[in-house]
Order: C-alpha cells, then sequence, then structure tokens
C-alpha cells in the first residue's frame, strides 16, 4: 500500500473493495491463529489439558473443582472494572438529522449534544482509583481530574459514533433508493478514521484540559503502526486507537471499554519499566491498602492500623474488634489487573507468597501475636483469635491460588465492600466470620452472574480447536458492581 501509486482507502467501502476471497480467507485465518496464540499459554502453564476429537482438538480444564476456581476467578476481576450505570440517552431524531447533514453539522449545536454527553460520561462512569489523586502527577505527568476528564469525552465521542451508525443503519432499512449508500455510511461510523486536529480539539473544548495534557492522555490509548514511536500494544493490552497519517482509526464500542485505568498504569510499566518501578509500583498497594482501611474502619468497633512491623515482616493491615477479640491479618498484592496467561501467573505467584506470610504468621506463638496487638492498639490483650486475608486490586490466579486459599478471605475491593456491608449490620463484629463472610459474598455473586461454561470452536488452518468459554450476565454484573461501589 506504501508503494501504490493510486490512493486506497478514500472510504470504508474502497478500502474493503481491496480485498478478494483470497484476502479475506487469508485474514480469518491469521485472526484464527492469533487467537490460537492466546490461548497456547494456557495449555503451557497447565490451566487447559489437551484431548484429541474427531476434527481437531478439545482443550479442557484440568478438574470441575479447577472450573469452579477459574469461574471465581473470572468474576471476581469482572467486579473490579469500571462500570458505566446507563448509557446517554441521545435523541433518535437528532441523531437522523445529522447523520443527513454530516459532515456540515451546526458547530454550536453539536457542541452542546456532545457536552451534554460528556456531562452524563464524567457523573456515571465509577472505577476505583488504582493510585491517589496526589501520586498522579509524578508517576504519569497528568492529573487524575484531568484523565477523567479526557476519558469523559472519549466516551461521549465513541457514543455518539455508536449513535451515528445506528442512524445510518436504521436509513438503510428504510431507503427506496439509497440503501447502499446509507449501508457503506452505517460502516464508516461503526469503525470511524477521524482526523487527529478534530479529535484533539473537541475532547479539548468538552474537556477543559490543556493540548499538551490532551496529547499525553491520548497516547496512552492510541498505537502508531506506521510511525517510529514504541507499540504500546502488547500481552496484557490492545490499545483502542490506531493512528494512520493525520487520523485517528478506531472502534467505538472498543473505545468505551478500553478506557480503564489499569490500562494506564500498563503502559506505564510497558513504555519505562525504571520510571514505573520507581513512582508507581509501590504507590499500587499504598491506594490498595487506604482503600480496604475506610472500608474496615466503616464497621462498629474496630480499631484498624496499615504496615504494623513485627520481627519477621509487616503486616499491611491489622484489624482488631475489642468487643469479640478478634483480629484480621491482611496481606495486600497490587499488581496490574491480569490479561492473559502470563499476567495471570503473576498475579498467582503473588497471591500464594501473600498466603505464605500469613502462614508464617499464624505459626507464631499466641503470645508474641497477642504482643503485637498491645503495641499496635495500646489495649491490654490476650488469647486473641485470628483470622487472615489476601487483598488483591483484581483477581487471584487460577485453582492453586485457590485451593491455597481455604480458610482465608480472598478479598478485592468490591468483595471487601460486599463484606463490610454485612458486617456492618452486626452490633459485635466478629472478625473471624470474614473468610465465610468473603466466600458466602463470591458464591451469591457467582450464581447471580454466571451462566455456565459453553464450548467455543475456532478453526486454525482447517483444524478445529475447541475450548471452554465462561457465558457471564453482564446486566447481572453491572448491578452487583453497583451494589458494591461506594457511592
Amino acid at each position: 500500500m506504501r508503494s501504490s501509486s493510486s490512493e486506497i482507502g478514500e472510504s470504508l467501502a474502497d478500502a474493503l473493495g481491496a480485498l478478494d476471497e483470497q484476502s479475506i480467507s487469508e485474514i480469518q485465518s491469521a485472526l484464527g491463529y492469533a487467537h490460537f496464540c492466546e490461548i497456547m499459554p494456557m495449555v503451557r502453564n497447565g490451566y487447559l489439558r489437551v484431548e484429541h476429537a474427531e476434527r481437531g482438538f478439545e482443550l479442557v480444564h484440568p478438574s470441575p473443582q479447577f472450573s469452579h476456581h477459574e469461574q471465581c476467578d473470572v468474576i471476581a476481576s469482572e467486579m473490579a472494572l469500571p462500570f458505566l450505570e446507563r448509557p446517554f440517552p441521545f435523541r433518535v431524531s437528532t441523531l437522523l438529522k445529522m447523520s443527513s447533514d454530516w459532515p456540515r453539522l451546526v458547530a454550536e449545536d453539536f457542541l452542546l449534544l456532545l457536552m451534554d454527553s460528556y456531562r452524563h460520561h464524567f457523573a456515571s462512569i465509577y472505577e476505583r482509583e488504582l493510585l491517589s489523586s496526589a501520586d498522579y502527577l509524578k508517576a504519569f505527568d497528568f492529573e487524575r481530574d484531568d484523565y477523567l476528564r479526557v476519558r469523559a469525552a472519549l466516551m461521549s465521542l465513541a457514543s455518539w459514533c455508536i449513535g451515528m451508525a445506528a442512524a445510518a443503519e436504521s436509513k438503510a432499512i428504510g431507503a427506496a433508493n439509497d440503501a447502499e449508500h446509507w449501508q457503506k455510511e452505517c460502516m464508516e461510523w461503526a469503525s470511524p478514521l477521524l482526523k487527529v486536529s478534530f479529535v484533539r480539539s473537541l475532547i479539548g473544548e468538552l474537556a477543559g484540559v490543556s493540548d499538551s495534557r490532551v496529547d499525553r492522555i491520548l497516547s496512552v490509548f492510541t498505537d502508531t503502526p506506521f510511525g517510529t514511536g514504541q507499540c504500546i500494544s502488547g500481552d496484557g493490552y490492545l490499545a483502542p486507537i490506531v493512528q494512520i497519517g493525520d487520523s485517528f482509526l478506531f472502534s467505538p464500542r472498543g473505545l468505551l471499554i478500553m478506557l480503564g485505568e489499569r490500562n494506564i498504569v500498563y503502559v506505564a510499566n510497558k513504555t519505562n519499566k525504571r520510571h514505573f518501578d520507581e513512582y508507581v509500583s509501590s504507590s499500587l498497594e499504598v491506594a490498595l491498602l487506604d482503600r480496604a482501611g475506610k472500608a474496615l474502619s466503616c464497621i462498629g468497633g474496630l480499631v484498624v492500623r496499615k504496615n504494623v512491623v513485627w520481627k519477621h515482616g509487616e503486616i499491611d493491615l491489622l484489624a482488631y474488634s475489642p468487643k469479640t477479640n478478634t483480629a484480621l491479618h491482611v496481606q495486600a498484592k497490587a499488581p496490574i489487573p491480569p490479561q492473559g496467561a502470563r499476567m495471570t501467573r503473576q498475579v498467582e505467584t503473588n497471591s500464594l507468597h501473600a498466603i505464605r506470610q500469613l502462614a508464617a504468621f499464624d505459626s507464631q506463638p499466641t503470645s508474641d501475636k497477642d504482643a503485637i496487638l498491645c503495641n499496635t492498639f495500646g489495649l491490654d490483650i490476650a488469647n486473641a483469635k485470628w483470622a487472615s486475608a489476601v487483598l488483591a486490586s483484581s483477581s487471584f490466579g487460577t485453582s492453586s491460588a485457590w485451593s491455597a486459599l481455604q480458610g482465608i478471605a480472598a478479598l478485592n475491593p468490591p468483595l471487601l465492600t460486599h463484606v463490610s456491608r454485612r458486617m456492618i449490620q452486626e452490633s459485635n463484629a466478629n472478625l473471624l466470620d470474614v473468610p465465610s463472610l468473603a466466600a458466602k459474598s463470591l458464591d451469591e455473586i457467582v450464581a447471580r452472574t454466571s451462566r455456565g461454561w459453553t464450548r467455543q470452536t475456532i478453526s486454525v488452518f482447517g483444524t478445529d480447536v475447541s475450548f471452554p468459554g465462561l457465558l457471564l450476565d453482564y446486566e447481572a454484573i453491572g448491578k452487583v458492581q453497583l451494589e458494591c461501589s461506594e457511592r
């Protein structure tokens, strides 16, 4: 394409016109192989077992217990994702008129419409921060409020594009003579190619953020495959925007779900590991512990301390109930929320390390553990009973981690909020109940949100490979996320 003397891609239809049946088949084969490459690390790590099938291979979980633990981990991860309470209700008549007028829109009307959408997205998106606002500037060179504003503006743009695609589709269905034109328009809006200058100026106008910071935040979500910069996509993240020359190409639906704070942290780690280790890594655990401390402090009668040093290490979070003489020992691990086998393996390693830390402390004499409580809280304490918890920002790993968590509370921020709200209702909080309450809460959430495992099949150069896929009720997950939010 670079060496072609003709202009290819003046429109989406023109770009698609360059594809023949052979090239389409090759693309489908490449996509199948790409999916295969995502799955095979799970086989290599023992998460899936290979069995021969009539037309190829079946990948299956090693055991029913593994399937159950995998389901728990996926849903724990889903609960920790950002969520939009409700989509912006664009007026259909307005979008129908805009689709006819494009690209000659009345600027004032266009900005008023998107400003309403911007305010809606700014107020309606919920995400627990992975870093405190104070740490943002030194970590990423922009404020957290800048990011939240730019995110809302990008979501407003994406929602508008989806609305324009729906308007064009509606016209294609009802058109008598120009249905083909509106079909092409629908495709254009479903995968728009918009000028960088238009997107930058629109985002800046909606968000009220400086051009330099808009550019900095956009760079976190934009790959430039034809440029000289570093590719930010990798194992665990796919940038939702691609810059081609002076234009941005993106999927509006992809953009809506790929703007989470987790991806900022991922890109920081990928592009500048030294800076990440110095300014970001330790701050992730600090923010996680701050949030957990606030959740536990809401339970009446508890006293809570962070970073309690003892002779063989440090207790990340310690809670004590004088009324029931029970204590909760929390070890926190705050890696980047995982995507893919490699990152899941790292999360699992961290979880197992936390479990070993808990076991080492639990083996100490009762008198030594009582002394830690006495010194920490300035109380006269004897024969206290202890419970343990692993606190993660998202998920915990595969069956190896979940099996080792038996009798230990597996908590991430939404699960901790769920558990703490149950305990707030009790007059005397018994911290020994935390592991069973956490397990019960997760079991109830799994029952509400999971539709069970199904089989999915891909073709890899003519060989069928089937594998387990978890069916989720995303409407139910959204309700759970709202219930477990801190609003």
